[in-house]
């Protein structure tokens, strides 16, 4: 078949003469196709480079804070509540902040505490808040960075006092919650001249009250700080604690990775020094030190002491928590005048008595032992 044609019909006239001496004429057709699909071919040459499209959007700032100066250095409230303060204009006492146990899903393993904020009633502004007290300057550039799980619908509103001619404020990032622990990144930009006080207060707003939210991490950074005022910061890898039953320490603890972090501090010396252990640890020299639960051995505390350049410092305590399985009711050691909180919490005021133990019954009980 010539190219173009896909099919063709052919007639066969067939005749036949009959015994009879009549003929009959019978017409046979019979069709014939092209097959089309045939067998993949070659892959052709690669077509010329297309035209270069539009340059996209400039994409938000980077943001180094190694090189800004923490204004609030226990940032995952390790040892407190990092300077955070009520934010509630109402002042009618509606709005709480608690440092209690972290939340399962709290990003931050290496403290055992987040911040609990609640709001059971009215509050100003919004729902009330926080705040980070936070003093401008001409020219100023401060990130105010949190680590909070915001409830769905609530979001994370900003305030300020005067912050000079044309300050202003912006997120870097969402503000809305997500029910889960997200990173909240608020820009301050302190003006030329005019007036300077206060930045800092972050209120939560949305549907209804009362709402809780809660914070692994806040701090404030000063990114125009004259020089980087040089500092150092001492965190751990985990809770500065360890374990004992009974005064014998709990076996296969993991050790404390202590690590040392510098601003404005040029080719750093690190020199640790140890107060109170049982065992005192060697001193690294390096960044990080490792404290072990051999080395608070019998010890209730001891303090770790990180000295920078011979001038910069900072210190955290370890602690040894005891666990007793001491029956509820049952006396400490064998003086007969044992005293015993009660199971209502009520404070004993013994001032003219020399502590020599304390430790939590079974029962949930503090027991206190006086010293023969």
């Amino acid at each position: 078949m010539v190219n173009g044609t896909n099919a063709v019909v052919v007639t066969y006239p067939i005749s036949i003469r009959r015994a009879n001496g009549s003929n009959v004429t019978i017409n046979k057709t019979q069709t014939l196709t092209k097959s089309l699909a045939g067998a993949t071919g070659a892959t052709g040459a690669t077509g010329a480079t297309g035209a270069t499209g539009a340059t996209g959007a400039a994409g938000a700032n980077g943001l180094n804070f190694s090189e800004a100066q923490s204004l609030f250095t226990d940032t995952t409230f390790q040892r407190g509540n990092n300077g955070l303060i009520v934010y509630n204009n109402a002042g009618n006492g509606t709005v709480t902040h608690t440092r209690e146990p972290r939340q399962p899903d709290s990003p931050y393993t290496n403290s055992e505490f987040n911040i609990r904020v609640s709001t059971s009633g009215p509050a100003s502004p919004d729902f009330g808040g926080i705040v980070h007290i936070t003093m401008t300057r001409a020219n100023a550039v401060f990130v105010q960075r949190i680590v909070a799980k915001v409830p769905v619908g609530y979001v994370l509103n900003h305030y300020a006092n005067a912050t000079g001619d044309g300050g202003h404020r912006r997120w870097l990032t969402s503000n809305a919650g997500t029910g889960t622990f997200q990173e909240y990144l608020l820009l301050h930009q302190s003006g030329s001249s005019g007036v300077f006080s206060s930045t800092g207060f972050i209120a939560i707003a949305g549907p209804s009250q009362p709402v809780t939210w809660w914070i692994a991490f806040a701090g404030v950074y000063d990114f125009t700080a004259p020089g980087i005022a040089p500092t150092v910061t001492v965190t751990g890898n985990r809770a500065l604690t360890f374990t004992s039953t009974d005064g014998v320490l709990d076996a296969s603890q993991e050790n404390i990775v202590l690590t040392a972090t510098t601003g404005g501090i040029g080719s750093p010396a690190f020199v640790w020094t140890f107060n109170g252990f049982a065992v005192a640890p060697t001193n690294s020299g390096a960044s990080t030190q490792t404290i072990t639960a051999a080395n608070i051995g019998a010890a209730r505390s001891a303090t770790v002491t990180c000295t920078v350049n011979g001038a910069f410092v900072d210190q955290v305590t370890i602690t040894r928590l005891d666990r007793s399985t001491a029956a509820a009711g049952a006396t400490v050691g064998a003086n007969e005048s044992n005293l015993q909180m009660g199971v209502g919490g009520n404070l004993l005021r013994i001032s003219d008595l020399l502590m020599s133990d304390a430790h939590w019954s079974a029962g949930g009980l503090l027991l206190l032992a006086e010293r023969p």
